[in-house]
């Protein structure tokens, strides 16, 4: 049960993070996004920036049946 609640709970704080990098690419760019963010990776194109965003969403999506 216990892992259970953890698994939650890390999917929780991945989505959040998901969810705050990509207001940061819609609202600022990867300016906004190399700026705000201290250990997420550092940008240089767009494409970059959403390419890792489709790679964490699909992470996001494998925890759902653990």
């Amino acid at each position: 049960m216990a892992g259970y609640k953890m698994n939650k709970l890390i999917k929780l704080y991945l989505t959040n993070y998901y969810r705050d990098l990509t207001h940061q690419l819609e609202s600022g760019g990867i300016e906004k996004v190399n700026f705000s963010s201290e250990s997420t990776p550092y940008f240089d194109e767009e494409s970059d920036a959403r390419e890792y965003l489709v790679n964490l969403a699909i992470i996001i999506d494998k925890m759902e049946g653990l």
